[in-house]
């Protein structure tokens, strides 16, 4: 026997064949009656296919039923009370990139690591303390620690046209002068080039970025390594 439907159902399914969401318009008529709250339909009016099926929120908009999230994802509207992306309150120790002594995540790595000097699960050595520690990221243990040491000054590079060399290729480019230095102090401090391979060419004004601690290999090498 066919399934009762009760009145919101059906009401639902006629707006359903006159072009809306049923799922939204199931929610609107469960919800039309609470003053409270009222019908769950998002401020924001641009295209239909960036809506969250299940109540046609969306993520960028300030739910209209809740008046609080401001991200309804695949949510359930008074289930969900995060922001879409990162926020005002971001944590800066998300990635925990520095040693904080008032760390319980800081303070069992150090102590595994004896200093910040080796992996726990492999013993692969650190010469960088704690972004090779983060970078080799036991206990999955990814190869790959750059060959060129923390600290290392690239703004030799500056005016330079180099050869970038990694494991299964090569890029070339010029290092355009017109840029500050690369801090030093930074674990993958980050350049700009115009790339000159043919068909990947920079256009001007458009340089590429690269981290020079990515490459195996940097030509011309660093005056410390030459």
């Amino acid at each position: 026997m066919p399934k009762h439907q009760n009145t919101a159902a059906r009401r639902a399914r006629q707006a359903a064949r006159e072009g809306r969401k049923y799922t939204t318009a199931l929610r609107d008529e469960n919800l039309d009656n609470d003053p409270a709250s009222g019908p769950l339909r998002s401020d924001w009016t641009g295209t239909a296919h960036d809506d969250v099926a299940v109540c046609g929120h969306h993520r960028r908009a300030t739910c209209a039923g809740c008046r609080r999230c401001t991200s309804c994802d695949a949510c359930y509207c008074y289930e969900d009370d995060l922001s879409y992306g990162p926020s005002d309150d971001h944590d800066p120790h998300l990635d925990h990139t520095q040693h904080q002594d008032d760390c319980p995540d800081c303070q069992s790595d150090h102590q595994r690591t004896e200093g910040y000097t080796r992996c726990w699960k492999c013993g692969l050595a650190y010469r960088d303390g704690i972004g090779d520690h983060r970078r080799h990221n036991p206990p999955y243990c990814a190869l790959g620690l750059p060959t060129y040491p923390l600290g290392t000054d690239w703004s030799y590079l500056l005016g330079q046209d180099v050869t970038l060399v990694g494991r299964s290729y090569s890029v070339h480019g010029h290092v355009h002068a017109d840029q500050p230095a690369p801090d030093t102090t930074e674990y993958m401090p980050i350049m700009r080039f115009y790339r000159t391979d043919p068909g990947y060419e920079d256009t001007p004004g458009n340089p590429s970025p690269f981290f020079p601690r990515e490459w195996t290999e940097v030509h011309p090498a660093p005056p410390s390594s030459s």
